[in-house]
């Protein structure tokens, strides 16, 4: 069952774009975009750019990541709303083997100003409309653009193993 915190207020579900973490696949029927696989904190991980965001899959330590404004099923997940108003949000995810820190940052539209194809990873759904990643030995980052909203949204998830991890 899917549960969904909401704490930018009672926006619904068709404003917000939703984080979940979970130890298992959320959302197996997704149309992907873009898919990278590469290897990430020392084992294979998987980075998509589905039909409704983006998708972080690392089966090796049980972490998967799923940002969407559809839908999450089997998963807990945090909204966060489509309004440049909204400020910083920070999101914890902690298992046995990881920690998983995400910050979320939203602005105006046009304050997004990189090129698509200076990302690692990247699809784009009409002009203005993108959903980018960058992965880095430690985390990884995101855009989504949401012209309907004159709004870009930023996460960048910091990733680090537990200390007691033998494989680290």
């Amino acid at each position: 069952m899917t549960r969904l915190e909401t704490t930018d207020g009672d926006t619904p579900a068709t404003e917000t774009l939703t984080f979940a973490h979970t130890d298992e696949p959320p959302a197996s029927d997704v149309t992907v975009y873009a898919s990278l696989t590469r290897e990430f904190l020392g084992v294979q991980a998987t980075f998509d750019v589905i039909g409704s965001s983006h998708r972080v899959s690392v089966p090796a330590l049980e972490f998967y990541e799923l940002s969407s404004c559809a839908a999450v099923e089997n998963a807990t997940g945090t909204r966060v709303a489509l309004s440049p108003d909204g400020g910083r949000r920070e999101l914890t995810h902690e298992t046995d083997e990881l920690r998983c820190v995400t910050t979320v940052d939203r602005f105006p539209l046009a304050e997004f100003d990189r090129a698509v194809g200076s990302f690692d990873l990247a699809h784009r759904f009409a002009p203005e409309a993108v959903t980018t990643v960058d992965v880095g030995d430690h985390g990884f980052e995101t855009y989504h653009t949401y012209p309907e909203h004159d709004l870009a949204v930023y996460s960048r998830s910091r990733v680090d193993r537990a200390a007691s991890d033998p494989d680290r």
